[in-house]
């Protein structure tokens, strides 16, 4: 998109402000950063234009609609607006946070966060998960895959009789979507928000992600892995103080891997109807969704 187009989209005051930098996403999505000229004041519009991608915008306004009104202990949210919601046109303006990027190692925005889904957590008969995991792919991807379900969900019910807990979830925590100013931690980018999942999803999310891209030569030869991420999840939890079994977080691993693995073929059917992605990014969705389904085939051994 050219800058002139771009100016009269997001109705920029080019006496006061000027565009600093144009970043093309996947998906038909821009990120547009704009400064003031006297360089005292930035923020982020997010443009979105494909179906998939104006879904997400709006499922990211519930995001942050929701942590702004909660009180977690040291996590902050920016300011958020919509400018734009068109049925063919999503636009956000999202304040730009001056910080310091988190590393992976940097625990302590996710140790904050854990606080807060262990104490909002809510019990639930695992059986109930079901239509919790089949509304958030209807209601943040559009996508129904209560069919693709059942031979899983069998499996797992099978396995596993126990109640579970379930809390609010950012849905893509990881380090790069954080960012320390000071004494707080800002949480960016809920496109992928949901106010139910399992209440362990973002630790999780933080934790074996990283690692499964470290071992993913020796995951594609058929090695069980899952036990070692039974093991590296448990010790996380002791050394920072939190008690919890080990089948509690067997059966959050196992319904983060099942989710994480019908999320990596949602890539593949979008570029049925439109090419949104790169070859490079479906090939590895495709990767990853085979390596989490067969982490998971292990799991419910």
């Amino acid at each position: 998109m050219k800058n002139k187009n771009l100016k009269k989209l997001l109705n920029i005051n080019s006496k006061n402000f000027e565009i600093a930098e144009i970043i093309k996403k996947e998906l038909n999505k821009f990120i547009i950063i704009i400064r003031s000229k006297n360089q005292r004041y930035k923020y982020i519009n997010k443009i979105h234009l494909s179906k998939f991608s104006i879904k997400l915008g709006q499922n990211e306004k519930k995001g942050y609609i929701f942590f702004i009104k909660k009180k977690i202990n040291k996590i902050r949210v920016p300011k958020y607006k919509t400018i734009i919601s068109l049925s063919k046109k999503y636009v956000s303006k999202i304040d730009y946070i001056k910080g310091i990027d988190v590393n992976y190692l940097d625990i302590e925005g996710l140790k904050y966060l854990l606080k807060y889904s262990v104490k909002t957590k809510k019990k639930i008969n695992i059986k109930k998960y079901l239509n919790i995991i089949n509304d958030n792919f209807k209601s943040i991807y559009s996508f129904d895959i209560s069919k693709e379900l059942i031979i899983d969900w069998s499996r797992i019910t099978r396995k596993f009789k126990q109640d579970i807990y379930i809390s609010s979830s950012h849905g893509d925590f990881t380090h790069k979507n954080l960012i320390k100013q000071k004494n707080n931690y800002f949480m960016i980018d809920f496109e992928f928000f949901s106010k139910k999942r399992i209440y362990l999803y973002d630790s999780i999310h933080w934790l074996i992600p990283p690692l499964l891209k470290r071992t993913n030569n020796f995951l594609m030869r058929n090695i069980n892995f899952s036990f070692l991420f039974i093991f590296y999840l448990k010790m996380f939890y002791m050394l920072i103080g939190y008690n919890i079994s080990k089948n509690q977080v067997k059966v959050n691993l196992t319904l983060y891997f099942l989710e994480q693995k019908f999320f990596y073929k949602l890539p593949n059917i979008l570029t049925k109807e439109k090419k949104l992605l790169s070859q490079k990014r479906i090939k590895e969705s495709k990767y990853l969704s085979r390596i989490y389904s067969r982490q998971l085939n292990y799991l419910l051994k």
